[in-house]
């Protein structure tokens, strides 16, 4: 190529800058891609960013991702350089400037592993989440619905979990997740990550690259189910869109990770009196043998779990099914007391016929009665 010398000069970031702001007509396609993956593979230093940073190398990058007429591997070659940038205080702070959020939204459309992958660096950051926020590109929603979309990797699903969980991080967070019913999307994707978990389990020789993949997604998934289950909204949004048997499920997953964020936001569900029995009638077996055997943090979350349902007299009837009154004592000292209760708590009787007077209500009409 014509202008390859320049690369080797000490002004490279400067000369490669230059070139990419060429039109489409001067920079034919092959070239534009060589350019970019020389320009990206530059970036491996803070010194070396810092330099792309003054050249001004986001305007170019930004106005090839957003054109239309961009092959995907010059998007791909967009969004990874930066992402690199970005990596930078300095380079967030620019990246804002120049109009970027807006810009690497709309490729979560077109572009959704590479974009997801810069918009991650994004996420993980404080001032990157705040840029985020203060933006008016929907941002939550637009990774929501890459999410749930049925076409997309594993790596695309995972990276949008993560930075939705990232997001989540304030009540804005939150409330703009739930208005884009994420519990839900985040319900379905956990659901088919257990589901696809247990054939490889029963595979003899699972694919490794596949298995991390599933076990990342499930990691990513409990977490963010996690957060949200912290926020008042979020329990009650959780428990309506089925999320209950999903976290069940988590706690049968092998990996100490996602037992432990399954089990803690169980228990933070287990707070409130709707999901108290829900999370017994689900998951009670399940954390039993957790707070049994599990890794010590996952144990203590799956004691919390029980716990907390245990202050419902209809969980508390489901455990002791299970186990034996000072057996669930024992089981859960290391977090607390289980609440005293009436003597006659037991003892239910239901009828489906009318009882006598003497037995039911005042008129004999009393479907049930607790004696």
């Amino acid at each position: 190529m014509h202008f390859c010398p320049l690369y080797r000069a000490e002004s490279s970031h400067v000369q490669l800058v230059s070139v990419l702001r060429l039109s489409e007509e001067q920079l034919p396609e092959a070239e534009r891609l060589h350019c970019l993956k020389l320009f990206s593979n530059l970036l491996s230093t803070q010194e070396t960013k810092v330099r792309a940073i003054q050249a001004g190398a986001l305007q170019p990058l930004l106005g090839w991702l957003g054109n239309d007429s961009s092959s995907t591997a010059v998007r791909q070659l967009c969004c990874r350089s930066m992402g690199s940038i970005c990596q930078l205080q300095q380079g967030r702070a620019a990246f804002t400037e120049a109009g970027g959020i807006p810009v690497l939204t709309k490729a979560l459309e077109t572009t959704p592993d590479a974009a997801v992958a810069a918009m991650k660096v994004l996420a993980g950051c404080a001032d990157g989440r705040s840029q985020l926020h203060a933006s008016p590109a929907r941002v939550t929603a637009a990774l929501v619905e890459l999410v749930g979309h049925p076409g997309s990797s594993w790596a695309a699903a995972t990276d949008a979990v993560v930075c939705i969980t990232g997001l989540c991080n304030c009540d804005e967070g939150v409330i703009d997740a739930l208005a884009c019913q994420a519990p839900r999307c985040l319900q379905q994707l956990s659901g088919r990550a257990l589901k696809h978990h247990a054939c490889l389990a029963q595979a003899p020789q699972p694919p490794a690259a596949a298995a991390a993949q599933l076990l990342a997604a499930l990691r990513a998934a409990a977490e963010a189910l996690l957060v949200v289950g912290h926020h008042a909204d979020g329990k009650a949004q959780l428990r309506q869109s089925e999320c209950i048997p999903v976290l069940a499920g988590m706690l049968g997953v092998a990996d100490g990770q996602v037992q432990a964020s399954a089990a803690a936001c169980l228990a933070a569900l287990a707070i409130e009196v709707d999901s108290k029995v829900p999370v017994v009638a689900a998951a009670a077996p399940t954390l039993i043998k957790l707070a049994q055997g599990g890794e010590p943090v996952a144990a203590a979350a799956a004691r919390t779990a029980l716990l907390c349902a245990a202050e419902h007299l209809d969980a508390r009837r489901k455990l002791e099914l299970l186990l034996k009154p000072n057996e669930l004592q024992a089981l859960l000292q290391p977090v607390g007391q289980l609440q005293q209760v009436p003597p006659d708590y037991k003892y239910v009787v239901w009828s489906a016929e009318p009882l006598p007077p003497r037995f039911g209500s005042g008129d004999g009409a009393a479907g049930g009665s607790e004696s």
